[in-house]
């Protein structure tokens, strides 16, 4: 239990950030808000594509999988770099 009135963890005086800061948060927010809505649709786009597809939907996630696939044999130097330093087994 804590007991006190003074704060758990300590932190340092920081000043109020200033107007072209506030600026730049608002169109960093803007700029991710709109990033997001972009890739929002762009998953139901490809979810609605799944609809279109002339085979029965049990093959979809099957589909999907070799997508995921795909995309990582596309990328595996950049995983293999990424694993190889976290790797306890060398």
């Amino acid at each position: 239990m804590v007991e006190g009135a003074e704060p758990v963890f300590q932190m340092t005086d920081i000043q109020a950030p200033g107007g072209a800061a506030l600026i730049s948060y608002i169109l960093i927010g803007a700029g991710l808000g709109l990033f997001a809505v972009i890739i929002t649709r762009a998953v139901y786009a490809i979810e609605d594509s799944f609809e279109r597809l002339p085979i029965h939907w049990m093959w979809w996630p099957a589909i999907g999988a070799f997508a995921v696939g795909i995309v990582s044999v596309s990328t595996c130097a950049d995983l293999q770099a990424s694993f190889s330093e976290r790797s306890p087994r060398q």
